[in-house]
């Protein structure tokens, strides 16, 4: 029997690809979604996706799997059969997160999360500012468009309150801050393309949003992160942010391969990565798709999580896509 680091314990399934922000720290920002994975996976083969996922737990499945990821570099809101996912997610007994940016967040979209308290159990808005001119800046949007977000935001507060209330309703801060930066133990270095920000721990742009949110919708959890990563390397070679110094310091130091991955237990062992192409890869931050290994439309999940072609995909990434990432091992 097989152990469980080799079951799929994690699941990361984009029904969409799509996305209608360009947020600063994403690569959707410089270079769009590849075309051919930028379309609503038809309702049908998702359907038979996370049928094979409910008919395999216990076999390739973990018995501990319950949650399904709905995002890659993408807006969730903007799938056409939205409601219909959650239904088949109901159907199968599996939960899901919805992280969005808010602008899609509409009456309509928060009125299907309520009607699917035992399948949406987290509810997450990424915004990077309580301002309207900063946040355009920040998510390459229309500043008119935020007094929209935030009406969004209070609706949904009001009409899940029992959400709210457990903390599973939260705002996500993403920026960049002193305690972000390699000299004062951090992963992030900001290059020359990045937005200017102050990055004053105490007074600062990441700061103040957290201030701003935490007075306006008090109701809701506040995330802030301040250790955004480089998504393998992409943003680096935008100027944006690199991560490298902080793994040359702390990951690869003395240390010459990639080993095994520590991304929320292990991409490579234990999670299924899956585009609305049906295309199966190696790991959430190939935003270019360059470690697909199998296509689930093609082949059976058990086949492909089963299959030679996973284990040498593997062991191609860790020898050269994983050496640009924050959650690889060395040794």
């Amino acid at each position: 029997m097989e152990t469980p680091r080799n079951l799929i314990q994690y699941v990361q399934l984009d029904p969409n690809g799509l996305c209608n922000a360009k947020c600063w720290f994403c690569p959707v920002a410089y270079t769009p979604n590849p075309e051919f994975a930028r379309q609503n996976m038809p309702i049908d083969k998702l359907d038979g996706i996370v049928r094979q996922l409910r008919e395999g737990v216990g076999d390739f499945v973990s018995e501990t799997f319950y949650l399904i990821f709905t995002a890659h570099y993408s807006e969730v809101l903007l799938y056409k059969h939205f409601s219909e996912m959650l239904e088949i997610f109901r159907k199968y007994r599996f939960t899901t997160t919805v992280l969005t940016n808010g602008t899609p967040l509409t009456q309509e979209k928060v009125e299907a999360i309520r009607r699917y308290p035992d399948v949406v159990i987290g509810l997450n808005i990424n915004i990077p500012s309580a301002e309207a001119v900063q946040w355009a800046k920040l998510t390459g949007m229309d500043a008119r468009v935020f007094e929209r977000v935030m009406k969004n935001i209070r609706y949904a507060i009001d009409a899940l309150p029992d959400m709210a209330g457990r903390g599973d309703f939260s705002l996500q801060l993403n920026g960049v801050n002193h305690s972000s930066l390699p000299e004062h133990g951090g992963w992030i270095e900001p290059m020359q393309n990045a937005p200017a920000m102050d990055l004053d721990n105490e007074s600062g742009t990441l700061h103040q949003a957290v201030e701003q949110f935490s007075k306006r919708f008090p109701e809701l959890k506040i995330n802030q992160n301040n250790q955004l990563v480089d998504r393998a390397g992409y943003l680096e070679k935008q100027g944006i942010l690199s991560n490298e110094k902080a793994i040359k310091n702390y990951l690869r130091k003395g240390k010459s391969s990639v080993v095994a991955c520590n991304n929320m237990g292990s991409r490579a062992d234990n999670w299924l990565t899956i585009n609305a192409v049906g295309d199966v890869f190696m790991c959430c931050n190939d935003y270019d798709f360059e470690t697909v290994y199998a296509n689930v439309f093609e082949q059976s999940l058990k086949d492909i999580w089963l299959s030679d072609a996973r284990q040498a995909m593997i062991k191609r990434s860790y020898a050269d896509f994983c050496t640009t990432c924050t959650s690889a091992v060395w040794a």
